[in-house]
């Protein structure tokens, strides 16, 4: 492996130096994408180095002659078959391929002469080197089966509490409260009778006017 290797992937690097390889090889697929032919193009900038980590290995068969590989990984639900038309027929170190029981990460690189390389990890040892000139993938999708359909935990499917409704029995509640406080503010406060309360008040005599001089007798 050119870029990320074991020590790359088993993290026996100090984080600026695992962030600096894997910012290099980022580096290096911008500049090689272009070149690359469409699916391959599409292998390595899906994920790039890791859209094989932890795939388990399927198998590894050379096809018309040894002129194509046939590389097949499962993940999941998925499998990768990937067929590569090797720049040398039977080129390939088969028996490390095949020892393999999953892949780690992967690069591209320039090969010679027009070709290009595909370098991919294994586990738990060995690496593998894939001169190529062109390649095809494949992504088959296996659906869950009942079985695993019916072992879906049934917390998944518990009712969620219906929260509206406890807010708006709070929120009339509290109407409620605010509503008799409100009007025990706004109640008119009885006041007591006084003794002289409700009395009539007796008119003043009015006092007869001075008679004018002289007409007193």
């Amino acid at each position: 492996m050119r870029f990320l290797d074991r020590n790359w992937v088993e993290r026996r690097l100090d984080d600026f130096t695992q962030d600096l390889y894997y910012g290099v090889y980022l580096r290096h697929v911008s500049e090689i994408a272009p070149d690359l032919p469409p699916e391959a193009q599409r292998l390595a900038i899906s994920h790039p180095g890791l859209l094989l980590m932890g795939a388990g290995f399927v198998s590894a068969d050379l096809l018309n002659d040894g002129a194509t590989l046939r590389l097949v990984v499962a993940s999941g639900p998925a499998t990768l078959t990937t067929e590569y038309e090797l720049a040398t027929p039977g080129a390939v170190d088969l028996p490390v391929l095949r020892g393999a029981l999953t892949t780690l990460s992967n690069e591209f690189d320039y090969g010679p002469q027009g070709t290009f390389i595909h370098r991919i990890l294994l586990h738990p040892k060995g690496e593998c080197e894939i001169v190529f000139t062109n390649l095809s993938l494949r992504i088959d999708v296996t659906p869950p089966s009942p079985a695993d359909q019916a072992q879906a935990p049934a917390a998944n499917h518990q009712p969620r509490p219906n929260r509206q409704s406890a807010r708006t029995s709070a929120g009339k509640r509290a109407q409620k409260s605010a509503a008799k406080k409100s009007a025990a503010k706004k109640a008119p406060k009885r006041a007591g009778k006084s003794p002289a309360a409700g009395a009539r008040k007796k008119p003043r005599r009015k006092k007869p006017d001075a008679p004018p001089p002289g007409d007193l007798a």
